[in-house]
């Protein structure tokens, strides 16, 4: 099997039945609406509740957030679409934490609250998912999910993710009574996602 080299990767533009997912651009990061469209959702704090850091606090928050990411995207060490429907950002998928010599991958996601509910990261993420499998030396993708957040349970499940396993207080927790959490390891391998019709 080849080995999985994300360097090599070509990345693209996909798109779902409503939605279309651009890879995260310097275009993007230069785009004041696309600014204020990330700073919305990632300064909601039940957006945020289960990610590993605080709501944004200004928009200079966002454009500290592109700078990361098209950063450690031009070092290949992670990949992000941003996800539109009708124009307009509403949420983000990404793939990261490669490990090339095994050919895994992370894969993570967020949306803006006003859009939950409606099956759109089941969109996105099936997308995302079937384009990183089409990827040479890829074998596996994992998500790293609190326990607590059984709406994205749901999602990774519905894709065909396998819940493997809980690793006990894995990651600091401000809001547990201890500062720590727990982490529910979901994994996916080659030939296991689910089709769009019956996820």
């Amino acid at each position: 099997m080849a080995r999985m080299t994300p360097q090599n990767w070509q990345i693209s533009t996909l798109q779902t039945p409503r939605l279309v997912l651009e890879p995260a651009s310097p275009e993007h990061a230069q785009s004041p609406a696309v600014l204020a469209q990330m700073f919305a959702m990632r300064s909601d704090s039940a957006v945020t509740r289960f990610l590993p850091y605080p709501p944004w606090q200004t928009i200079a928050d966002a454009s500290a957030w592109f700078e990361r990411v098209l950063a450690r995207t031009a070092q290949a060490e992670s990949v992000i679409w941003l996800m539109r429907y009708e124009g307009v950002v509403v949420g983000d998928v990404l793939l990261f934490g490669f490990d090339a010599p095994d050919g895994n991958a992370e894969f993570g996601y967020e949306m803006g609250r006003a859009h939950w509910g409606k099956g759109f990261m089941l969109e996105a993420g099936r997308a995302v998912c079937q384009w990183a499998q089409a990827q040479d030396g890829l074998v596996r993708l994992h998500a790293k999910l609190d326990p607590l957040n059984t709406a994205s349970a749901r999602v990774v499940q519905r894709l065909g993710f396998t819940h493997e396993g809980t690793l006990r207080q894995a990651f600091s927790d401000p809001l547990s009574a201890n500062g720590r959490g727990d982490c529910a390891l979901y994994g996916l391998l080659k030939g296991e996602l689910k089709p769009l019709r019956s996820a």
